[in-house]
């Protein structure tokens, strides 16, 4: 891994997305780029007002923008206080547009995209969450790393090994990025009824860490609980730092809205999820 983007909303939801990109500059010798970013047009968006209510709406929204300025500055100085005590090579700058495009555009540059998973850029942060790492990661080319607010010490990865496309491109990134060295990875596989399948699949993935000198261990999962059950329940008792998995094939949107396996681990992971698309 050589650059990051980071990227920051404003909210104190982000403490923990912060605390990672630091950590992994310190580990890695890899530049963060913070970037701040502030979308007018969620936060001033059209809508029908009553007559004599666009003089509300405009200093509703000046407002909003104010605040929401205001807020990234703030992020982006707590920020670069922590990378300069660091010592980690970075930048930090504000940029203003339609975030989902504005966003993707900006993470071609860089190895690994880092968010918080409680973002607030449609409004302060006592509205709800906008989900704007599952929007995201239907567009963006690189890995998405989706933080909770707070982030626990850990150890190693738990890696969601199903033997197919997309776990594979997941770990094949995953190495990629260097973030299999020096740390155990548990490469997990769960089955409903067969050890034996469970463990074949688990060892496929195992076999490529190896390969790429990882330290691996295999962790076959015979079940019926509900997979990001399993997944968050190990990932907890192990310790880990990552949680490793691939993308859905229907599409993020109607992940967000309905539920889909990454959905659901990375809305209830207490650490850090690295998923590709």
């Amino acid at each position: 891994m050589r650059s990051m983007l980071l990227i920051l909303d404003g909210s104190r939801q982000g403490q923990g997305s912060i605390q990672l990109a630091v950590r992994w500059a310190r580990r890695f010798g890899a530049r963060v780029s913070a970037l701040g970013w502030v979308d007018e047009h969620a936060l001033a968006a059209p809508e029908p007002a009553p007559i004599g209510g666009d003089a509300f709406k405009d200093r509703r929204d000046r407002s909003l923008l104010e605040q929401a300025h205001r807020r990234v500055d703030e992020a982006l100085t707590r920020f670069s206080r922590e990378a300069e005590s660091a010592g980690i090579a970075f930048s930090a700058g504000t940029q203003v547009g339609e975030r989902i495009a504005g966003l993707s555009a900006a993470a071609q540059p860089h190895d690994v995209v880092i968010i918080s998973r409680d973002t607030h850029f449609t409004g302060p942060d006592e509205y709800e969450t906008d989900g704007t790492w599952a929007l995201l990661s239907g567009h963006c080319a690189r890995p998405l790393v989706v933080v909770p607010p707070e982030i626990q010490a850990g150890t190693g990865n738990l890696i969601a090994y199903s033997g197919g496309m997309r776990a594979a491109h997941a770990l094949q990134t995953l190495v990629a990025n260097d973030l299999h060295q020096g740390v155990p990875n548990h490469v997990l596989s769960i089955h409903g009824s067969s050890m034996d399948i469970a463990t074949d699949r688990a060892r496929r993935g195992l076999e490529f860490l190896e390969a790429h000198g990882g330290q691996a261990f295999l962790l076959p999962v015979v079940t019926h609980e509900a997979v990001a059950d399993v997944l968050i329940e190990h990932a907890r008792r192990l310790g880990v730092e990552l949680v490793v998995m691939g993308s859905h094939p229907r599409s993020w949107l109607t992940s967000y809205l309905i539920g889909s396996i990454p959905h659901e681990v990375l809305s209830q992971s207490g650490c850090p999820v690295f998923v590709t698309v």
